[in-house]
C-alpha cells in the first residue's frame, strides 16, 4: 500500500469514529490540560469539556481557541455540571486470585483516596469482578453507602476474570439518557478469561452509554496491556500501566481531573462535514483535538415527533405517488403555459392587424401597446425628467427593442422600487453590507432582464429577416406592389417580425412617408442587416430597377452572414460559459456559506478590512465580467 493510500485509510477510520461517537475525541492531549469531550449536537455551536490537573478558576478571558489555525471567539466558559450535566463514576476493582494480598489492599486504599478527593455531591458506584461482576453499590450520592461498599470488599478473592462483563455491567448502572459525564475506573492485573461479552461488545456498550473507561493495569506477567489500552482509547479515556505502589497517585490524579472540568463553548466557522482541529490554550497549559463536523443529514431534528411524521414520506409507495403527482402537475403547468403563449400570439397578431387610430397627425402614436403598469403617470414623468433627455431616449429605444409596453419613466420607477425592496430584504437577512448588495442587485437585475429581452427579440427578428425579404420578393415577382408585399409578409411571418411590419403598414396608411416608416423600423429593431435592406429599398425606389432581385440578393447575403454568426457563437460557446461560471459561482458559494454557516464570512462583512476587501473584490469581479464579455463578443 502506498503512503498516500495509508494516510487516506487512517483519515477515513478517524472520520468514521468521529461520526459514530460525536463526543469521543480523536486524540488525547497533554497531562496538564486535556479535552475530554467534543459535543457537536448543536453544530455550529461546539462544546469542549476540558479538564486540568491544577486547580484553576477559568473565565472567557483565560481561554484562547484556534480552529484550523484561525482564532475564534469563545462564547462561554463554565464549570461542568452547570450547562450539560455533571460528572459521575463507577469504581470497578478486580478481585480475582491474582490480586490476593498486597495488590488488593493497595487498590482498596487507592479507592478510599479517590472517594476523599472528589466532592461529596458526585454520584459514585462500586462493583467488583472475578468470574462475574458483582454490584456492591449503585450510582448514588449517598457517600456513606459507597464507603461501606468499598470496606465490605475485604481480602476475599476467587478464580476467573470477567473483565468485559464488568464493563457492560458498569454501563448499565448509569441512568439512560442522562446528560452527565459517565466514567468507569477499572483496575486489574490480568486479562479477560471468562464471561459472555467480548472486547467489541464491551466498547460498543460503553459508547452507547457514553461512558469513558479509564483502565489501570497493575504490572504483572498476565496483564493484557493491549486490550486495556484499546478499551480506554476507544472510549475516549486513558490507560495507565503502573506498579501497585503508584495506584494511589493515579486515583488521586483522576479525582482531580474529574473535579477540575470546564465547558468551553464557541461557534464553529468550519463548513459541514469538514475535518476540524481545535487548539485550546489556557494559563496552565494547552491541548489539541480533532473531530469531524457533522453533515446535513446528521444535524438533529427539532423533535422526535417531526421525524415520525416525516417517516411516512420515505416509504417507496408514497414517494412514487408524490413523484407521479409532481410530474403530472409540471406537465399540466407546461401545457397551460404553452396554451397561454399561443393565445397571446394570436391576440398580438390580431392587434397588429386591427390597430386603433390614436392620432392621425402623429403616426408614431398609432401603434402604442396598451400599458397596464401600476406606476402613476406623474411618477413616470418625474422619473423621465430626472433621467434626462439623452438617457431617457436611449432607455425608451431599448424598451422598444425588447418589445416591452413600458415608458422609460415607468421602467425607472420599477427599478427604484426593486432597489428599495431588495435593500430592505438584505438588511433584514444580513446587515448593512447585505443592504448594499440588495440595492445593487435591485438595480442591476431589471436592466439585465431588459438587456436579455432586447437581445432575444433582436435575435428572433434577425433570424426571420431573410425569410421576410424572400416573401416580399416572391410577392413582388407575382405582380403585387411593395405595400401589398409588405402586407403579405406581415400575414405569413410569425411574431415578432409580423408585429413590426404591421406597425409599418399602419403608419404608412396614416400618412407617413414610406422611407420614414422604414427608418423608424430600423431604429426600433436595431439590426444592421435590416438597415442594409432598407437602404437597398430606398435606393431602388429613387433609381428604379428590379426590387425583387435586389431583395433576393440581400436575403442571400443575410443568410450567409447568419451562418457565419452561428459558427462564431459555437466556437465562442466555451468562453461565454466560462464568463457565466466564473461570475456566478463565487456569488453562489458566498450565499451558501452565509446560509449554512453565517459566522464563516462574518469577518468580511463586519470588520473594516473585510468590508474593504469585499468591496474591492466586487469591483474587480464586475471589471473582469465586462472584460471577459468584451473578449468573447465577436461582431460579424
Amino acid at each position: 500500500m502506498s503512503r498516500h493510500a495509508a494516510v487516506a485509510a487512517v483519515f477515513a477510520c478517524v472520520s468514521v469514529l468521529a461520526i459514530a461517537s460525536p463526543r469521543a475525541p480523536v486524540a488525547l492531549a497533554a497531562d496538564e490540560v486535556s479535552i475530554r469531550e467534543v459535543d457537536v449536537a448543536e453544530f455550529p455551536m461546539v462544546r469542549l469539556v476540558v479538564s486540568t490537573q491544577e486547580a484553576v478558576a477559568l473565565d472567557i478571558g483565560d481561554v484562547e481557541l484556534l480552529e484550523n489555525g484561525v482564532a475564534v471567539d469563545v462564547a462561554d466558559v463554565y464549570p461542568l455540571g452547570v450547562g450539560i450535566g455533571g460528572v459521575d463514576a463507577v469504581l470497578a476493582i478486580d478481585v480475582s486470585n491474582s490480586m490476593r494480598g498486597g495488590a488488593l489492599s493497595t487498590a482498596l486504599a487507592a479507592a478510599r483516596t479517590f472517594l476523599a478527593g472528589v466532592p461529596a455531591s458526585m454520584p459514585l458506584g462500586v462493583l467488583t469482578f472475578s468470574d462475574q461482576p458483582v454490584v456492591l453499590s449503585p450510582v448514588t450520592t449517598d457517600r456513606a453507602s459507597v464507603e461501606q461498599a468499598v470496606a465490605s470488599i475485604g481480602g476475599s478473592t476467587s478464580s476467573g476474570t470477567a473483565l468485559f462483563d464488568a464493563v457492560a455491567q458498569a454501563a448499565a448502572l448509569f441512568e439512560p439518557g442522562a446528560e452527565a459525564q459517565h466514567n468507569l475506573i477499572l483496575v486489574t492485573d490480568g486479562r479477560n478469561t471468562t464471561g459472555a461479552t467480548d472486547l467489541t461488545e464491551a466498547v460498543a456498550t460503553a459508547r452507547e452509554a457514553r461512558m469513558h473507561v479509564f483502565t489501570v493495569g497493575l504490572a504483572g506477567p498476565d496483564t493484557d496491556e493491549t486490550t486495556l489500552r484499546m478499551l480506554a482509547t476507544e472510549t475516549g479515556a486513558t490507560y495507565a500501566a503502573i506498579s501497585a505502589d503508584e495506584l494511589g497517585s493515579v486515583y488521586a490524579g483522576l479525582a482531580s481531573e474529574f473535579t477540575q472540568q470546564y465547558v468551553v463553548e464557541y461557534r464553529s466557522k468550519a463548513p459541514l462535514a469538514a475535518p476540524v482541529t481545535v487548539e485550546l490554550r489556557l494559563p496552565v497549559g494547552s491541548a489539541t483535538i480533532g473531530f469531524l463536523a457533522p453533515g446535513i443529514t446528521q444535524l438533529p431534528a427539532e423533535t422526535h415527533g417531526a421525524k415520525e411524521r416525516l417517516s411516512i414520506w420515505t416509504e417507496p409507495v408514497v414517494m412514487g405517488v408524490v413523484v407521479g403527482l409532481t410530474f403530472l402537475t409540471v406537465v399540466a403547468l407546461g401545457l397551460l403555459v404553452l396554451e397561454f403563449d399561443a393565445r397571446r400570439r394570436r391576440e398580438r397578431r390580431l392587434r397588429s392587424r386591427l390597430v386603433p387610430v390614436v392620432d392621425v397627425g402623429n403616426p408614431e402614436d398609432a401603434y402604442r401597446p396598451d400599458r397596464t403598469t401600476f406606476i402613476p403617470d406623474r411618477v413616470a414623468d418625474v422619473a423621465e425628467r430626472l433621467a434626462g433627455s439623452g438617457a431617457g431616449e436611449r432607455l425608451s429605444r431599448r424598451l422598444e427593442h425588447a418589445g416591452w409596453a413600458l415608458r422609460g419613466g415607468e421602467f425607472l420607477s420599477i427599478v427604484a422600487i426593486s432597489a428599495v425592496l431588495s435593500g430592505l430584504l438584505g438588511s433584514v437577512a444580513i446587515d448593512l453590507v447585505g443592504a448594499l448588495l440588495g440595492v445593487v442587485l435591485g438595480v442591476t437585475v431589471p436592466f439585465a432582464l431588459l438587456s436579455r429581452a432586447a437581445a432575444r427579440r433582436q435575435a428572433a427578428i434577425q433570424a426571420q429577416l431573410a425569410d421576410t425579404l424572400m416573401v416580399i420578393a416572391s410577392s413582388m415577382r407575382a405582380g403585387h406592389s411593395f405595400l401589398q408585399s409588405l402586407d403579405s409578409a406581415a400575414k405569413e411571418i410569425d411574431d415578432p417580425a409580423a408585429g413590426e411590419l404591421g406597425r409599418v403598414l399602419t403608419e404608412i396608411r396614416l400618412g407617413r412617408d414610406i422611407d420614414d416608416a422604414l427608418e423608424a423600423l430600423v431604429g426600433r429593431v436595431g439590426s444592421q442587416d435590416l438597415e442594409w435592406a432598407v437602404t437597398a429599398i430606398k435606393i431602388q425606389r429613387k433609381t428604379g430597377g428590379n426590387l425583387a432581385e435586389v431583395l433576393e440578393t440581400v436575403a442571400k447575403t443575410i443568410r450567409e452572414r447568419e451562418t457565419l454568426r452561428r459558427q462564431v457563437r459555437v466556437l465562442s460557446a466555451e468562453g461565454r460559459i466560462s464568463v457565466i461560471v466564473l461570475t456566478v459561482l463565487p456569488i453562489l458559494i458566498a450565499v451558501y456559506l452565509m446560509l449554512v454557516n453565517p459566522e464563516y464570512l462574518k469577518t468580511l462583512t463586519t470588520t473594516t478590512p473585510g468590508i474593504i476587501i469585499s468591496s474591492v473584490a466586487g469591483v474587480l469581479m464586475a471589471f473582469g465580467y465586462l472584460w471577459m464579455r468584451k473578449i468573447v463578443r465577436l461582431n460579424v
